[in-house]
């Protein structure tokens, strides 16, 4: 309502990206996909179009479909490094989670050269969580070279340091996938 009643320009975009987000968090697909439809071709802010990448990623990992989440925020991570680091890590952390969630090595390596090439100051930690989602995916003739996963959580603890709720709570979530449930 706040967007409908806002004059056309940044501040009714940002008011309709904030809408989408917030329909998307309360279980309102296709009202989220509606407000991203109708923001996007008028948005050319990097941040808000990475916000709306992180809806339209948000519909397509609810739909199972972990291959469209990681395209999805791969495509739209390379302008909001620029704009917003913070976010892009964000993103990036949610991509290996998605080549995870596919079983594919391949999606995962390819999110931690990404990260490298960006040259984000949490690169380190991205490249210690595909470590981490690599070395969970040991069906690759190339398991050898991996780390072990008690090496990549150890790597990622370091990377994270403490506090943060959400970190610790993901952290906590890949013990439990290694099979370190204490």
């Amino acid at each position: 309502r706040a967007a409908a009643l806002t004059p056309y320009g940044p501040d009714q975009l940002r008011r309709i990206v904030a809408a989408a987000e917030a329909a998307a968090e309360a279980g309102h697909r296709e009202w989220a996909a509606q407000l991203v439809d109708c923001a996007e071709p008028e948005t050319h802010d990097p941040q808000l179009r990475a916000r709306m990448a992180l809806v339209r990623a948000r519909l397509a990992d609810e739909d199972g479909d972990p291959a469209e989440t990681h395209r999805l925020l791969l495509d739209a991570v390379g302008p909001a490094a620029r704009a917003a680091p913070d976010l892009a890590n964000e993103m990036l952390l949610w991509a290996v989670e998605a080549g995870w969630s596919a079983r594919d090595r391949g999606m995962v390596e390819q999110v931690a050269a990404v990260a490298g090439e960006l040259g984000l100051p949490e690169a380190e930690h991205v490249r210690a969580y595909a470590s981490l989602a690599a070395a969970q995916l040991p069906d690759d003739p190339d398991t050898a070279t991996l780390p072990t996963s008690a090496e990549a959580l150890a790597r990622m603890a370091e990377c994270q340091g403490p506090g943060e709720p959400r970190a610790t709570a993901s952290l906590a979530a890949w013990y439990v996938v290694a099979g370190d449930d204490a």
